[in-house]
């Protein structure tokens, strides 16, 4: 039976193609599909990923690909999707993906990568609308840090929330982070059990 995991990376902060490579390599029956914003490195070719990238989105004025990932996740039936960076995207693009998500037959699980820097944004007043996003949508958040690091920052909302899970993977700049990542995420909830 082949899984099917969504990435979709508006910051460009975070590997999201090494990411997927990493789950790709993890759980060799996953089919990964990453979608970002601009354009990146490739993945490798042995990687069995694939990559659709959209324009960068524009300073200003209507973004005409807004639609697209809302387009896209009921056709490809993810068993998981993850977001790199803002809980509703760079400009709020997710909010009608992911209410599209919820009233698909077989709801995905939702995983949130957040940088150190990302999680401590969510605790401020101006991202009230984020935290809420996260709290409202998402199963389980990975931390790009270290927890000694990173836990006093994360919000209280988040942490006492308990519906969220929150794991800290390690710092990007080790070797082993996106490994650790792709661990949490292939064995988490409902989809480990579909491995």
């Amino acid at each position: 039976m082949r899984r099917r995991i969504l990435f979709y990376m508006p910051d460009a902060g975070i590997p999201g193609p090494d990411l997927a490579s990493a789950v790709a390599r993890r759980s060799p029956a996953t089919e990964c599909v990453v979608v970002r914003r601009g354009q990146g490195d490739s993945p490798r070719p042995q990687a069995r990923v694939a990559v659709i990238d959209l324009p960068a989105a524009p300073a200003e004025g209507r973004d005409l690909t807004l639609r697209v990932l809302s387009d896209i996740a009921p056709d490809l039936q993810p068993d998981a999707v993850v977001v790199a960076g803002a809980p509703l995207g760079s400009r709020g693009e997710l909010a009608p993906a992911l209410a599209a998500m919820s009233e698909m037959s077989r709801p995905p699980e939702r995983f949130l990568v957040l940088t150190a820097h990302g999680l401590k944004a969510l605790g401020d007043r101006a991202d009230g609308r984020a935290l809420r996003a996260l709290l409202a949508w998402y199963d389980h958040v990975l931390v790009l840090g270290e927890s000694e690091d990173c836990d006093a920052h994360a919000p209280p909302a988040l942490r006492d929330a308990g519906r969220v899970g929150l794991s800290y993977v390690g710092e990007l700049s080790s070797p082993d982070t996106l490994d650790r990542a792709a661990d949490r995420l292939v064995s988490s909830g409902r989809f480990a059990k579909i491995l």
